[in-house]
């Protein structure tokens, strides 16, 4: 067994993908669990840290928009 964890299954990849092209300045990713967790990050001047997950890309990208 590897200690890395699972590769996000390929329509998380497309929501990602497609997440990273309307927010080039978070960083995003899939996080393990009984289903996709999607998270935001970005790192604002001074260190300070802004960071969202959910379970849907689509409530993650109304969410970032309401940010930005």
């Amino acid at each position: 067994m590897s200690d890395y964890p699972p590769a996000p299954a390929p329509t998380a990849r497309v929501k990602l993908a497609a997440l990273r092209s309307f927010f080039p300045d978070f960083s995003f990713d899939v996080l393990p669990g009984p289903g996709p967790v999607f998270e935001a990050r970005r790192v604002h001047g001074h260190g300070h840290l802004y960071s969202v997950a959910s379970t849907s890309a689509k409530e993650l990208r109304k969410i970032l928009m309401g940010r930005c």
